[in-house]
């Protein structure tokens, strides 16, 4: 069974946590943590995968595409806002 984990480690490849974690805005050990399964990452740290271009959604349940359309407006004019729209409604849900 895919674990969190397991899909945020095939999300970093062959790249290094501290690299990946450059991308996402989180310390490797951060990222070593979610990949060995000692911590789930909180509505914050969704964000900043989403922010990173990776979809909350796949990480979480393992269904959709892991990666989000970056032709989206919101990267193009980079407005936020739907961000932390998409961060208050993860955090309604972990409640």
């Amino acid at each position: 069974m895919a674990t969190i984990g397991s899909r945020i480690k095939l999300l970093i490849g062959d790249d290094s946590f501290e690299n990946f974690g450059l991308k996402v805005n989180m310390s490797k050990q951060t990222i070593s943590k979610y990949v060995n399964n000692k911590r789930k990452p909180d509505a914050d740290a969704l964000t900043k995968f989403i922010r990173g271009g990776y979809s909350a959604n796949w990480i979480l349940t393992g269904i959709g595409n892991p990666y989000i359309n970056t032709q989206n407006t919101i990267f193009k004019t980079k407005d936020l806002s739907e961000y932390d729209l998409v961060a208050e409604s993860i955090k309604d849900i972990l409640k």
